[in-house]
């Protein structure tokens, strides 16, 4: 299987060669795009040392949903596109275990492996998510069940296509991978492996650091797939079975940030956003993450 690998960056020269070298270093020799989306440090100057065994294509910055796009055009006659994030890595067999999940799984709308979490020049240290392998349906992903980063997984280049690619609204930066992953479900249940591929490398300038920014842009990203005037919001899915799903996941979404706030300390933030999931979804309290936060932020960090 011919992969193509779309590495957006901006401004991460200390970390995109070791990206693109984890991408190179994978079997089957894929297709790697770099899109330097407008990078104000040296990015392009280090990326030339890599020669002809990459492509690089510089725009002016408009965030990573339209430098994924613009890669995807760029990508020509491949089987299969995957992602990866500039301060991410693939390990070794990322790709080999991605080609025998679509073997296994051809009719499968993605594949997906897992991912380590580390912090930078340290060794991985948790794995992202617990949830067992097999089949992955839009309902689960909604709910909150399966995280599925662009680093993790592969989808066919017509399934791209069929879903319109990434949202290249700037106010949706930081979420736009969720909303098309949920695009993505929509067509058809996805498949997760067991192996853990993808180190995920936690620092200062992650998305996920900013809670204000993902608490905002991921209800954007929720309003806009539940509605919005967007009609490929509901390829495949009928309107009534999104309508049953739109406040439980709302509810986690919420929850997820929570746990942002709480992490950084912001314990009125945190029961704020828990406040808004249980209005949601009553139910939600009673699994253990919500709980957890509930309890521990009604009597403070300590």
């Amino acid at each position: 299987m011919q992969f193509a690998v779309i590495i957006p960056t901006f401004n991460r020269s200390s970390l995109v060669c070791q990206a693109v070298e984890s991408a190179l270093g994978q079997a089957g020799e894929p297709k790697v795009i770099v899109i330097d989306d407008g990078s104000e440090d040296d990015t392009c100057r280090k990326l030339e040392g890599f020669g002809s065994d990459i492509r690089v294509i510089s725009q002016e910055n408009k965030e990573r949903g339209a430098a994924r796009n613009r890669g995807f055009e760029e990508v020509g006659e491949v089987d299969a596109v995957t992602f990866l994030d500039a301060d991410d890595i693939m390990l070794e067999g990322h790709l080999r275990q991605l080609t025998d999940l679509a073997a296994e799984h051809p009719s499968a709308s993605l594949w997906a492996t897992r991912a380590f979490l580390s912090e930078l020049g340290s060794r991985p240290y948790a794995r992202l998510g617990n949830t067992p392998p097999g089949p992955i349906s839009l309902h689960s992903f909604l709910l909150g069940k399966h995280a599925l980063p662009p680093s993790t997984f592969a989808l066919r280049s017509d399934s791209f296509e069929r879903v319109g690619g990434f949202e290249e609204r700037r106010d949706l930066a930081g979420s736009e991978d969720w909303l098309f992953v949920a695009r993505v479900l929509s067509l058809g249940e996805g498949y997760r492996g067991k192996e853990v591929t993808v180190s995920f490398r936690r620092h200062p300038g992650n998305t996920m650091a900013d809670p204000d920014r993902m608490v905002r842009t991921m209800l954007l990203a929720h309003d806009l797939f539940f509605g919005g005037g967007d009609r490929r919001s509901a390829v495949g899915s009928t309107f009534e079975t999104l309508r049953t799903l739109s406040r439980p996941s709302r509810a986690v979404l919420l929850v997820n940030a929570s746990a942002g706030f709480y992490s950084t300390g912001r314990m009125r933030e945190a029961r704020e956003n828990l406040k808004k999931a249980v209005e949601d979804d009553p139910f939600i309290i009673t699994r253990a993450k919500p709980y957890w936060i509930f309890a521990r932020s009604l009597m403070g960090a300590r």
